[in-house]
């Protein structure tokens, strides 16, 4: 703040989103906030791309594991129909 290189850098705080305040003392003051940007972009739009294909996809996963747990369960139980049964 106003080029003091003895003094300490002003706390930034965060006055609203996307909007950043540091506390002044009254007068005229000079105050540059430089902004280093985020890096890992490519990642997160990975990461995004990667959730929405699972999400899109899910519903079918499901209704393809309700239908094969259906075709178990009744050949399971036509199997047991048709078996002899042992009693006399």
């Amino acid at each position: 703040m106003d080029g003091n290189r003895e003094r300490p850098p002003a706390t930034a705080r965060m006055a609203a989103p996307a909007l950043v305040a540091v506390d002044a003392p009254a007068g005229t003051d000079h105050v540059v906030f430089r902004f280093h940007g985020y890096g890992d972009y490519p990642e997160l739009l990975a990461l995004s791309g990667l959730t929405l294909a699972m999400v899109a996809v899910a519903p079918a996963c499901v209704r393809r594991a309700r239908r094969l747990c259906v075709r178990a369960a009744s050949s399971l139980a036509d199997s047991a129909r048709l078996a002899p049964s042992n009693s006399r």
